[in-house]
């Protein structure tokens, strides 16, 4: 028994040497690190961030042609006030994966926290792909939002991105250029698969011809004004085409502070399906080398109307070129009112012809539902018979439908 006793003894000694601990041991978990702010504060060469969790204490500025790359799996966690910014003629790379996405957010989840992304480029390499962005949306300066990312005069693009609980919109675009090579750079270079939400104001805040860079894939959800805000071009023209395409959310040509609407000078689509909100006092204008095609189908009409139901809320659907300006299966209400772009004499109509232009104009409006006018329905009336517009004549009166119209059709 004795000799069975000490075998035992020597065993279990053996088992406590090979196996000094029998306890399940805890998941490690990754700890952010000081971000290196005296080597990457100011980026002026070709810079790759390393890969990992850090903590940036100071802003972050990449300037003289130079590209930032961010790697797969990085964390950036910003301190209060802090950002990043791209400078013109420099760029972001930020192409994270669907399993090491690349994560902006600031050391508080609180909205505003953090400033934000703020590129001021217009390099197509702009790029981020499976990142989140979150947390920021303070604004800096005279901006009209804060925003998670605000692109001045610049473009950027996003694939598979979240943009979330921004203090104020998700993405804004700001300053258009009036001058080449810079007239209307405020577009996405891509735009598609990602989700914006949880914003305090807008997901997105463009001017018309970001608006028309949106692709396709996106979610819009939760933000306080759940809709696509669209600015008015600083009192110049917009020079490109624009196509606005058929979105989970509306189009909302916002009213600033003394804004009238948009002037085209080339064409402006709207697509099938699409939904449009005007703010008070706006028109959209195809003017006299524009033009303005709104053309629905019976099953998926375009809709524009007030952001409030009010009669004459806001202005009119204007018409002063000569070439093809169409509206087919729109469904049109609440303008009619006094705006900046009126036809003429106050009367404006939700759909008319601009009087004062020295040019023909030619428009066709059928298939289309007119509603709750503050004035007219159509409105062509010329004011000189050399001037007198092209329309539909023999059918604008019946193959429309009115309500609440004073009158349905003007044309005296």
């Amino acid at each position: 028994m004795k000799t069975k006793a000490k075998f035992l003894l020597l065993f279990a000694a053996t088992l406590l040497l090979v196996l000094p601990s029998c306890k399940k041991e805890s998941t490690p978990t990754t700890q952010s690190v000081p971000f290196n702010c005296t080597l990457y504060s100011s980026i002026t060469t070709n810079t790759t961030l390393p890969a990992g969790i850090d903590t940036v204490t100071c802003n972050i500025e990449v300037s003289n042609n130079a590209t930032l790359t961010i790697l797969p799996g990085t964390t950036l966690i910003f301190g209060q006030g802090n950002q990043v910014q791209v400078d013109q003629g420099a760029s972001i790379s930020a192409i994270g994966t669907s399993s090491n996405p690349i994560v902006f957010e600031g050391l508080q989840s609180t909205a505003g926290y953090w400033n934000g992304i703020f590129i001021r480029s217009i390099s197509v390499t702009n790029q981020f792909t499976y990142c989140t962005i979150r947390g920021a949306g303070a604004n800096t300066g005279n901006n009209t939002f804060g925003a998670d990312v605000s692109i001045y005069q610049g473009t950027a693009g996003f694939t598979n991105c979240t943009v979330t609980n921004s203090k104020d919109a998700g993405i804004y675009f700001y300053g258009i250029y009036s001058q080449a090579p810079y007239v209307d750079q405020a577009v996405f270079n891509t735009f598609t698969n990602n989700t914006v939400s949880g914003c305090g104001s807008y997901p997105i805040a463009t001017f018309a011809a970001g608006a028309g860079s949106i692709g396709t894939g996106n979610t819009f959800t939760g933000s306080s004004n759940n809709s696509i805000a669209v600015q008015a071009e600083d009192a110049s023209h917009v020079s490109v085409n624009v196509t606005l395409s058929a979105l989970s959310v509306p189009y909302d040509f916002i009213q600033l502070t003394g804004d009238a609407g948009d002037v085209f000078d080339k064409t402006f689509t709207i697509l099938p399906g699409a939904t449009i909100l005007m703010g008070s006092g706006i028109s959209l204008v195809a003017s006299p080398i524009g033009t303005f095609v709104a053309n629905g189908t019976s099953a998926n009409p375009i809709t524009i109307k007030g952001e409030q139901a009010t009669a004459g809320w806001w202005g009119s659907l204007t018409v002063q070129s000569p070439n093809a300006n169409s509206f087919t299966y729109c469904n049109v209400s609440g303008g009619g009112g006094a705006a900046s772009y009126s036809s003429g004499a106050g009367q404006n109509g939700l759909i008319g012809t601009y009087m004062y232009v020295p040019t023909a104009r030619n428009i066709t409006v059928q298939y289309c539902t007119l509603s709750n006018s503050g004035s007219a329905g159509i409105y062509v009336s010329p004011d000189a018979p050399a001037l007198a517009p092209t329309y539909n004549t023999s059918t604008i009166t019946s193959s429309n439908t009115f309500s609440n119209c004073n009158p349905n059709v003007q044309t005296m």
